[in-house]
Order: C-alpha cells, then structure tokens, then sequence
C-alpha cells in the first residue's frame, strides 16, 4: 500500500521517551474504558482532545509533553512532505493483553484525515493492522455509534517496531494489535490530522 510512509525518530528522542514516560512510574495514565468499544479499554493521556471539528471551535493542548511529541510529528512531516492543515486529536495510549491478536477495527473520524502512530516500545505482537474496507457515511458501526464495524479483510499489518513513525490514511478502518504475552503493554503516540 503506498499512502502508507513509515520513518524512525531520533534516538535522542527515544531515550528521552522511554526515560520520562514508558520507564516513569510518575507519568500520568488515565483510564478510556471505551476506546472503540468496552471489549478492550486502555489508558490514555489525551495530549489534544477532539473539538468542533465543523467551527474548529474548542481546540486546546491537554498536555505540555504535546510540544515535544508534535516537534517529532512535524519533523517527519517535512521530511516526507506530508501537509499538515490542521491537528485533530493526539494522544499517547497504553495498552495491555487481551487474547484476540486486534482490537475492534475504527475509524477516527467520519471525515477525510491521516492517522500517525509513533511506536514507544518494544513488545511482542502489537501491529497496526489496516483494512482493506474504507469508511462510508451511513455504514452501520462505522464511526460513533460505540460499535465497530466488522472490517475482515486485512490489506496491511504494521508492525511495532520501537521507534518507529508510520502515517496512513484514515479512511481505511484498523485496529490496534494486542501484545502477546500478559506481563506486556504497547505504547504509542497517535496523531490525526487533516
């Protein structure tokens, strides 16, 4: 699939991350009971929550680390040449063990966006799995209604590879894989943009 481009931060950058918040026992996780759905709840730290997308009414930074995260964002932005109209939502989310190898197939918005996840940490498992089904207006599940849509054809598996940055369009319905091995957790960044 060639709308999706991956790239690797900055080591500096990793450590700094993997230092302040995957190895921090004083980093703040908030528990998302409904992520997608209540099958597979997580912990979030919303760096910029949703707003009135139609008004762009009610944008606000939810978090200082956003600063350092967006500075990753946009520097492989520019060094792709991905354009960036305007951030939609980004949040750092942990993960823990469930026994399907993904979560519920979503999409972000019931809009035209990009989705970028940054990888923070190594584990077993934990891809991002793309759907070859896209979004479409109407679609019973697809967006919103706190169902996921039974998306089963699998166009792309991403892997998790710490450090790594990937974009992808978020039209296209994927799911978060799950770590393989109970004692694990996935961490990563996600941006939507537009």
């Amino acid at each position: 699939m060639n709308d999706i481009i991956e790239g690797k931060m900055s080591k500096n950058d990793l450590n700094q991350i993997t230092r302040t918040i995957v190895n921090s026992n004083d980093f703040p996780w908030f528990y998302l009971k409904k992520p997608v759905s209540e099958k597979y709840p997580c912990f979030s730290h919303v760096m910029v929550p949703r707003y009135n997308y139609e008004t762009n009414e009610g944008y606000r930074v939810n978090s200082d680390c956003f600063y350092f995260f967006e500075k990753i964002f946009k520097n492989f932005c520019k060094k792709n040449k991905i354009k960036v109209n305007r951030m939609l939502r980004a949040s750092l989310n942990l993960q823990t063990y469930f026994e399907p190898v993904h979560g519920d197939p979503h999409v972000d918005h019931d809009f035209k966006h990009r989705n970028c996840i940054m990888y923070l940490n190594n584990v077993t498992g934990g891809s991002t799995y793309v759907f070859k089904e896209k979004y479409k207006k109407n679609l019973p599940g697809s967006y919103g209604d706190g169902t996921a849509y039974n998306a089963k054809n699998i166009l792309t598996e991403i892997k998790n590879k710490v450090g790594n940055i990937v974009v992808f369009p978020g039209e296209n319905f994927h799911a978060a894989g799950h770590c393989r091995k109970p004692s694990e957790r996935r961490i990563i960044a996600i941006f939507t943009f537009d």
